[in-house]
């Protein structure tokens, strides 16, 4: 037996094996994480929440793209800003953006699919609902949407009938109007379907476009009625009218 010689004899450093950490000699020669790790780490970040920018301060939305949705996406992480400081509001607005970033997801796998006549009226009604949000916030933006041509949008020919074949003439004032505010429908349609992931076929995309266009204008008409302090609407097309705005035409926000 070994005589003791005094704590002065002991090492001043105790050696300890290091727990968990990564012996990286193995990685080089061909072993890698296990697959359950693997499985781990993608799922905690899959489990989005408010990032604060450090910068900023502002809360962003971040989401990792599932692998069989980026070539149709064309990135691999959803990212924008919600526009808010508050921890609180953020989360709340969070909520809002990843149920919506994963109906989009889900639309975009399910491909190209008919529209029921529920989904035309719900995409029509979403889109009037936000060209009235912006007119709530700020009325007098500029763009003209005239309600007396929107009673016949969609009408094929001229007002004395004929259709307009001539390539090479201009159009008429009237039907340069009608065929801008098309174009607005269309466009308004384009950009709804593309936020939601919806790959509709051609007659969906127009008969979106009719609904949209009778949703702006009651949008339109409801607007007027506000500004002139007026508690009921006057009828598309019921006339010539002696208050002022009574030219059918109206600013809302310009989607050109």
């Amino acid at each position: 037996m070994q005589a003791y010689r005094g704590f002065e004899s002991l090492p001043l450093r105790q050696r300890h094996k290091k727990i968990n950490k990564i012996n990286r000699s193995l990685i080089v020669i061909g072993f890698s994480p296990p697959d359950w790790y693997t499985r781990v780490v993608r799922m905690a970040l899959s489990m989005t929440r408010p990032f604060k920018h450090p910068d900023s301060g502002f809360y962003w939305f971040r989401k990792r793209v599932p692998d069989d949705l980026r070539k149709i996406i064309g990135k691999s992480e959803e990212k924008f800003s919600l526009g808010t400081r508050e921890p609180t509001e953020a989360k709340r607005l969070h909520a809002i953006k990843l149920a919506e970033v994963e109906e989009r997801w889900s639309n975009l796998r399910a491909g190209q699919r008919p529209l029921s006549p529920d989904d035309i009226a719900r995409e029509a009604a979403a889109i009037g609902d936000q060209v009235r949000r912006q007119l709530e916030a700020d009325p007098y933006q500029q763009l003209r949407w005239d309600v007396e041509i929107g009673a016949s949008l969609w009408r094929m020919g001229g007002a004395d009938g004929c259709y307009y074949t001539d390539i090479t003439q201009p159009l008429s004032p009237v039907e340069g109007r009608r065929l801008a505010q098309r174009v607005m429908c269309h466009t308004l349609v384009d950009e709804r379907l593309a936020a939601r992931g919806l790959a509709a076929q051609d007659d969906d995309r127009q008969r979106l476009a009719h609904a949209v266009s009778l949703e702006l204008q009651r949008v339109v008409q409801e607007h007027q009625a506000h500004l002139l302090g007026k508690t009921e609407v006057r009828p598309v097309g019921a006339g010539p009218s002696s208050d002022p705005g009574a030219d059918g035409t109206s600013d809302i926000p310009d989607h050109r």
